[in-house]
């Protein structure tokens, strides 16, 4: 049993979540969805099909289990995935961009 948001909150669950895009499987499991962390983690294919899906609808997705202690532990859940994402995809960006002069 969810209950009900406030119109601040329910703009955050309607937002993008860079965790899940970025993240994938690893983020379906913290924020508690076991059935498509385990079959992302097993199947590749399905890690970027629900990554893509839960880029757009992650976040309602997460929310709706009902295993939250509060909105605000969600929302620092969310908001600190966000933020880790950004983090790995710019290190990456950073590594390859330093690599590419000598992969020539």
């Amino acid at each position: 049993n969810v209950p009900p948001l406030t119109q601040e909150q329910e703009r955050f669950i309607d937002k993008i979540s860079l965790g899940a895009l970025g993240l994938g499987w690893f983020w379906m499991i913290f924020s508690k969805l076991y059935t498509y962390a385990i079959l992302s983690f097993f199947f590749f294919p399905t890690n970027v099909l629900l990554s893509v899906i839960f880029f757009f609808t992650g976040r309602k997705s997460a929310w709706e289990t009902g295993e939250w202690e509060s909105f605000e532990a969600f929302k620092k859940k969310q908001e600190q995935f966000d933020t880790l994402a950004i983090i790995i995809w710019v290190f990456i960006g950073v590594v390859f961009l330093a690599i590419i002069p000598f992969a020539f």
